[in-house]
């Protein structure tokens, strides 16, 4: 069912969905990607917008996170071994120890394991794929958080530690932090007395032959 939508389906904005389409989207012919997952229990629901009729799923926990994540991914892999699956964990590790130069190395490594025939060209095809490489890491990560002033990419939540990752397309990283703090994304999560980091990750598709 993803393949045949070409995964636009599983973007960040697919744990979002109206109730109405949720209930209607029962027919094996007719059903949605986003349902599929619902109704087979790999996501639940997690709030109700009774006023836009707004459903929003998630994972139920973090064992179900990252088995599905692994399932998803395999479908990007050019191939059936498990590389994607070890440098998740590499990057678990890279992303609690601050090591920011490994995590970039690693993130190529991972990216590089994608099938070229299936790379859409687009932001959040690459905050899909890699919020599900940082969710098989066995992480609490999460997409599209609401803020008062937009959405943030990707929010990594650990007992001490939030990390917000915001995510650029063809520009540079730094574009990411400056959002991050002109919108002052941190705001949301101050009172939890957390430590809080800022990253700004950007993908850059090299052209064809080049």
């Amino acid at each position: 069912k993803l393949q045949e939508n070409k995964f636009h389906a599983i973007s960040p904005e697919g744990v979002r969905t109206d109730f109405e389409d949720l209930k209607t989207s029962c027919d094996p012919d007719a059903i949605t990607a986003t349902s599929l997952l619902y109704y087979a229990g790999y996501v639940t629901m997690r709030s109700f917008d009774p006023r836009g009729r707004e459903v929003q799923l998630a994972y139920p926990n973090l064992e179900i996170s990252g088995n599905t994540a692994k399932k998803i991914v395999a479908l990007f892999q050019e191939n059936t071994t498990n590389t994607l699956n070890k440098l998740s964990l590499k990057i678990a590790d890279a992303l609690c120890q601050h090591d920011f130069e490994t995590l970039k190395e690693l993130f190529n490594q991972a990216l590089a394991q994608l099938t070229y025939q299936i790379i859409i060209s687009h932001e959040h095809y690459f905050q899909t794929v890699i919020l599900l490489i940082i969710q098989m890491g066995r992480l609490r990560a999460e997409a599209e958080i609401p803020t008062n002033d937009g959405r943030m990419d990707i929010v990594i939540q650990f007992k001490n530690e939030i990390i917000i990752v915001e995510l650029k397309f063809n520009q540079p990283a730094k574009a990411g932090l400056q959002q991050i703090k002109e919108k002052d994304y941190a705001k949301k999560f101050r009172a939890e007395g957390k430590k809080l980091t800022a990253i700004g990750l950007s993908v850059h598709l090299k052209k064809k032959g080049s």
